[in-house]
């Protein structure tokens, strides 16, 4: 059966997904392309929305940094540094929860605020941004392109997700 995902953000297209895996099914799946139909919730509320990042490649840029600067990691000089938003979640079916982050665009998407408004918020706004969020997540359903990484920690593999798309939509399915 494919679904076809009605968005309800800025664009207007149908998006195609093969089929929505639940969230406990996770830990056993080995493909590539993985769709999970999920609310959101943030359970760290005082965790900041946005980072300084190289311009080149979206990494960290250096802490001292204010203008321009030669990033560590792209090895790119010249660079400047600009707000990313990063967005800490839990993606919750019926079936399971799925701790995710997102940044840049996918953050975005669920907190409608471009980070350089985010970061001059004063700490009060931080907050109501946050419970705001956290009360439209209530209504809202996401589907979530996820792919598998594995990744090494104190000498076990450990099988992450990476979010690759998000989509605010309905679903309505079709033979």
């Amino acid at each position: 059966m494919e679904q076809i995902l009605q968005c309800k953000s800025s664009k207007a297209y149908l998006l195609k997904i093969p089929s929505i895996t639940p969230i406990t099914d996770l830990p056993q799946l080995k493909g590539n392309i993985i769709w999970i139909q999920a609310s959101l919730s943030i359970s760290n509320t005082t965790q900041k929305l946005w980072y300084l990042a190289c311009n080149n490649c979206n990494k960290s840029a250096p802490k001292d940094c204010e203008s321009h600067f030669t990033c560590p990691n792209c090895g790119s000089e010249n660079c400047e540094p600009k707000p990313r938003s990063i967005l800490q979640l839990e993606a919750h079916d019926e079936t399971g929860a799925l701790p995710i982050t997102l940044f840049g665009s996918e953050a975005e998407t669920v907190t409608n605020i471009k980070p350089e408004k985010i970061s001059v918020m004063q700490t009060q706004e931080h907050d109501e941004l946050i419970k705001s969020i956290n009360d439209s997540q209530n209504k809202n359903t996401y589907y979530i392109r996820v792919s598998p990484s594995v990744q090494q920690a104190y000498g076990k593999e450990i099988k992450k997700w990476t979010v690759k798309q998000i989509e605010l939509g309905t679903s309505k399915s079709t033979n």
